[in-house]
């Protein structure tokens, strides 16, 4: 099992006792507000699945990342800068079907492919009475109303036990309001599991110039979900708009429970006049019960947030 490792770019030297306090615990794209959210292992969490990597040491440039050292006993701080290099960007085993995405981080851009089989593609699914499973892959599903636009691959209004699946390049698009590019589970529902990756899952505004609410690039969840293990690659909640403009977790927004969270969240971003959390946001919206995500186990890697014009904090 991994702990929660954290990479952004940094621009500035923080002090030493910035550089103590992240020793502790970070979690960059992580956005908390009146909730609970910790970084620790899970016992008997599944094993992951999720690309791997290496950060290799080298000279300052636009693409590294700044990892300086703190020495405890000392309080030396000690310059340091890494690239990142990515081992797997593949995803899926089908042989007929191949989707490329260029995901953007704050350490460089990535390549990511997603392999799938005709077979395996499922199409968009509203679920309003208990299910037991939803496999397959969901591939550029959509859901575009101009009011109200929620869960672009997967709408979950009752109980889901296990959704194995994984979920590639799926928007919801609205004009007002648009949660859950991927998947959005409504107050009072359930999913138990969630395996899979999302790569690729959209929330965007139909009118630019019209005032817009986004939540959850990919997941919202306004329910419960007990586990989810996948990898967030490239997911975003983008609005460029004129007017007022709200984006909430470019991976995922949760206002009410999920149990762990095991995974990578790489190049998500949250874009818009107020955008917050490029990889999670956790809020309790409003509600007198505090959402609450029982342990994220991973790594947050040049996940980006911003307002239109730039998108990186």
């Amino acid at each position: 099992m991994r702990k929660s490792k954290n990479f952004s770019k940094r621009t500035t030297k923080p002090n030493k006792n910035a550089i103590k306090a992240l020793s502790v615990a970070t979690i960059a794209g992580l956005a908390m507000i009146g909730g609970t959210a910790q970084a620790q292992d899970v016992q008997k969490a599944p094993t992951l699945t999720v690309p791997t990597y290496t950060l290799d040491k080298a000279d300052k440039d636009s693409n590294t990342l700044y990892i300086p050292s703190y020495d405890t006993k000392t309080g030396e701080v000690t310059d340091a800068y890494y690239k990142v290099n990515y081992k797997n960007t593949q995803f899926g085993t089908g042989t007929e079907n191949s989707k490329d995405f260029n995901v953007k981080t704050s350490a460089g851009n990535i390549d990511v492919n997603v392999k799938y089989g005709n077979s395996e593609l499922t199409n968009r699914t509203e679920n309003y009475s208990p299910v037991e499973n939803i496999g397959g892959t969901f591939v550029d599903n959509n859901i575009t109303d101009s009011a109200y636009a929620v869960g672009g691959a997967v709408r979950n209004e009752s109980t889901i036990t296990n959704i194995n699946a994984g979920f590639a390049g799926n928007s919801s698009n609205s004009t007002t309001n648009a949660e859950g590019g991927a998947i959005f589970n409504k107050t009072g529902a359930t999913i138990s599991n969630i395996n899979g990756y999302f790569i690729g899952n959209t929330l965007s505004p139909l009118d630019s110039d019209k005032s817009a609410y986004n939540i959850g690039g990919a997941v919202a969840n306004d329910g419960s979900i007990r586990d989810i293990v996948a990898d967030f690659i490239g997911n975003s909640n983008s609005i460029n708009g004129n007017n007022c403009t709200t984006a909430l977790g470019g991976a995922i927004y949760n206002t009410n429970t999920i149990n762990s969270i095991t995974g990578d969240f790489v190049g998500n971003s949250a874009t818009g006049s107020y955008a917050v959390g490029g990889a999670i946001y956790n809020s309790a919206n409003g509600s007198s019960n505090a959402p609450y995500i029982g342990a994220i186990n991973g790594n947050f890697i040049g996940n980006l947030t911003g307002n239109a014009s730039s998108a990186t904090e």
